[in-house]
């Protein structure tokens, strides 16, 4: 099969599309025919090694996997005996690794049934970014009808989700953004645009219930001024080197002992009910993937490139 395959960590240069073996199943593990994935910032972490505290996972002196891409939308091949929950045949979603493949194996947990009558493109495009939106949103801010939400980078993969979602939760919500990506966010939902070009939104008067933080940057203290006394500040992106992430998480959960306001960051994982609650989104409450560009899996690399520029407009995706 062609995969994407990397063998050192580094930019997008680093990227070779190959022949390798087809993975092989074991017995609690499902072959899916990949039809499309997505580029989101986590593969280009993968990629690049960076922040170097991510090695811990990723590999601490070269990859561990050797095929990139976390993201996918195919179709079951087979299924190990021990499988009940899926067949093959079966059309799947879902987060796991090795995904930029015609070929990939991903455990039943990591996946769930696709939405029905969405194309293949728009399906990839769900997963990582739409499952950390909804945690951000439901699990962690706790987004209930009537809210004021503030989310700090709207226009990239996580955050139209995020803005898409606070809203079919019933909050009201003020998107930051650049001056290019204005009328997206107005035609996602948003109630309140701040072109971050133009205006400080730190200087606000307002209060929100939820900041759902999507940058990582700017001072803690300044979004907590911004919080209600009974808010909560929820940082998807906590910061780009070793040092950086580890300051900004002791700083949240510093901050977090003082007085009601509750900071906190966090990381999601990918499992079935949630990937079920997703889809339920999309086919009765109007979710949508917001689409800028589609590759095809020999053009990968240019495709991360671009992921490691920075200021994607929605998301990226890889047609296989």
């Amino acid at each position: 099969m062609k995969a994407a395959t990397y063998k050192r960590f580094g930019d997008h240069n680093e990227i070779e599309i190959e022949e390798v073996q087809k993975p092989k199943i074991g017995s609690e593990e499902i072959l899916v025919n990949v039809h499309a994935s997505s580029v989101n910032q986590a593969d280009w972490l993968t990629l690049t090694g960076n922040p170097k505290i991510a090695r811990v996972v990723f590999g601490i002196f070269r990859p561990k996997k050797k095929i990139l891409g976390m993201d996918l939308a195919g179709t079951i091949v087979a299924v190990g005996e021990n499988v009940t929950r899926f067949k093959s045949g079966d059309k799947v979603f879902g987060e796991s690794t090795e995904c930029f493949a015609e070929y990939t194996c991903v455990s039943e947990h990591e996946i769930a049934l696709a939405p029905e009558g969405l194309p293949d493109e728009q399906v990839a495009a769900l997963p990582l970014a739409g499952l950390t939106a909804l945690n951000a949103v439901r699990d962690q801010a706790k987004v209930q009808d009537g809210h004021s939400i503030l989310v700090i980078g709207g226009s990239g993969g996580v955050g139209t989700f995020t803005v898409q979602i606070a809203k079919i939760f019933g909050a009201s919500v003020t998107a930051v953004c650049s001056t290019e990506n204005i009328d997206l966010m107005h035609s996602i939902g948003a109630d309140a645009i701040v072109d971050y070009k133009t205006d400080d939104f730190t200087k606000s008067n307002a209060r929100f219930h939820a900041i759902i933080d999507i940058v990582g940057s700017g001072s803690l203290r300044t979004h907590r001024r911004l919080l209600r006394d009974d808010g909560v500040y929820v940082a998807v992106a906590v910061g780009k080197t070793s040092m950086g992430v580890i300051g900004r998480m002791l700083r949240i959960a510093l901050l977090s002992k003082l007085g009601s306001k509750k900071m906190l960051s966090f990381v999601s994982s990918p499992n079935s009910a949630d990937l079920g609650a997703l889809r339920d989104l999309v086919e009765n409450s109007n979710l949508k993937p917001i689409i800028q560009r589609s590759f095809s899996l020999t053009e990968v690399a240019e495709a991360m490139r671009l992921q490691g520029e920075g200021h994607t407009k929605g998301k990226t995706v890889i047609k296989i």
